[in-house]
């Protein structure tokens, strides 16, 4: 049971203002629980003994995320940057500039995504829990 903390008078919970004062309620805090990617690191190395694959590393408040950076996937980004170039009308230089950047910072386009987007489009992504 709630009650007004201005006058005592009880509340049925939905209540913006005291029904019997009129004294504005304080609004229930709404905490975020979704994991959004708050940074994301490319260009690390992980090598064995006879080949080195790239992997990306998303960061959350909770987990680091550890994804495999394919050939393909830098690929298609360059070629995403230079078809939208193309339809802004932009020329050869403008464009090549547009896809140098989409593959140097690939990783940035995920930031702001949550956790389960992440796990959708990586299924293989390796997951590491922070300690509480």
């Amino acid at each position: 049971m709630q009650f007004c903390s201005e006058c005592g008078a009880k509340l049925g919970g939905n209540e913006k203002f005291c029904p019997e004062c009129g004294h504005k309620l304080n609004e229930p805090e709404v905490k975020v629980t979704e994991e959004v990617v708050e940074s994301a690191i490319t260009g690390l190395n992980k090598t064995s003994m006879f080949r080195s694959k790239n992997h990306m590393l998303f960061v959350t408040p909770r987990r680091l995320m550890m994804v495999e950076l394919t050939a393909n996937m830098l690929k298609e980004a360059a070629i995403e940057a230079n078809m939208k170039g193309k339809e802004e009308g932009k020329g050869f230089l403008s464009r090549w500039k547009a896809q140098m950047g989409a593959t140097m910072d690939y990783g940035g386009r995920f930031i702001g995504w949550t956790r389960d987007q992440i796990a959708a489009k990586f299924p293989d992504a390796q997951n590491i829990e922070y300690n509480s």
